[in-house]
């Protein structure tokens, strides 16, 4: 079984990015302990008064964002996608399926990625299944065929 490492979100997000730019051979551990030596995060993973100073981080007003932008700056993982994958309902986020099949995509092509953000992944998958009782044939495939990568990704990590 594989140690759990829960990495600052400072660091999700700078591996967010390097992933959104294709770039996959850099694991969380070394973009961490790099940053952490160019002094733009602490040791807590907290930004350092050189990252601010210099513009590597901005602070954020949580307040003053629109939703879509609150829960991707709580939820980095899922910066990455685009503000079309998000709806707002009643203050509430929804994911499309579009958005969480890239999300799973991503899942499952991280060699980094852990047991837990697959069974995250899956969960994600369930509760818009639950959500919407009648998805079309198209759907049906997309939903089979990501359950079938999430599977198999787990299985090759036990």
């Amino acid at each position: 079984m594989k140690n759990i490492i829960e990495y600052p979100s400072l660091v999700e997000q700078a591996y967010g990015m390097l992933l959104s730019q294709g770039i996959t051979n850099v694991s969380k551990l070394a973009l961490f302990n790099e940053l952490v030596k160019q002094h733009l995060l602490d040791a807590n993973g907290q930004p350092t008064k050189k990252a601010l100073k210099e513009g590597y981080i901005t602070k954020y007003r949580r307040d003053n964002m629109n939703p879509i932008k609150k829960f991707k700056y709580d939820y980095p993982r899922f910066a990455f996608l685009s503000d079309s994958c998000f709806k707002v309902d009643h203050g509430a986020i929804a994911i499309s399926l579009r958005g969480i099949a890239l999300y799973i995509q991503r899942l499952t092509r991280d060699e980094q990625v852990t047991e837990k953000e697959l069974h995250e992944g899956q969960q994600l998958l369930n509760d818009w299944t639950k959500e919407n009782k009648n998805p079309t044939q198209k759907q049906q495939r997309l939903i089979k065929n990501l359950k079938f990568e999430l599977n198999y990704k787990l299985a090759l990590l036990k």
